[in-house]
């Protein structure tokens, strides 16, 4: 569907997923098949997550991205310079609900450096929490993209049993709409 038409239906947390075609999406969206294929055989297989939020007027993603660490920007922008394709899924009403807890991690993120690195570590840790469900939470990793939406969803009011990889939000959502610009 055409970004236009979707922005009277994104709101403040909702997610923006992406299937991309680099290596390291190739071997996210793998893993996601191998362990999540209940979820995977409804919504398909996505290799990143972000939270899309209203900022004065203005549609944006904010993201861990593997190549610099924390950002956020003009969806439109984020979407055009993606390699893949995106998606909108609307986020649990919780989140939808408390746009102020969203808006309080963004704002986190963006003044704390330390909370601005990407986790290549935490990479690893995903795949165990995943593959032997140990319990490993964000608070105690560097953040990559699905442990941010976690914080994000956790100010919300949500809560989690573990560290999410972006397949595991498919669990918690009713629905993915592909984005077309």
């Amino acid at each position: 569907m055409n970004i236009n038409a979707l922005l009277p239906e994104i709101q403040t947390g909702d997610y923006a997923l992406f299937r991309g075609h680099s290596v390291m999406s190739a071997g996210i969206e793998w893993l996601a098949k191998v362990t999540d294929s209940k979820w995977v055989s409804k919504f398909g297989v996505y290799s990143h997550i972000a939270k899309f939020f209203w900022e004065q007027g203005q549609l944006n993603v904010a993201e861990m991205w593997d190549v610099g660490g924390y950002r956020d920007l003009r969806a439109v922008a984020r979407l055009k310079e993606y390699d893949g394709l995106c998606f909108f899924a609307p986020a649990p009403h919780i989140v939808r609900d408390n746009p102020m807890g969203t808006f309080f991690m963004i704002n986190e993120f963006r003044i704390t450096p330390a909370l601005q690195h990407y986790g290549n570590s935490t990479l690893g840790l995903v795949a165990l929490s995943d593959l032997t469900n140990i319990h490993i939470h964000p608070d105690s990793v560097q953040s990559v993209c699905s442990g941010f939406c976690q914080h994000c969803d956790e100010a919300c009011g949500m809560t989690f049993d573990r560290l999410f990889a972006p397949s595991d939000y498919l669990a918690i959502i009713d629905k993915v709409v592909p984005i077309e610009l």
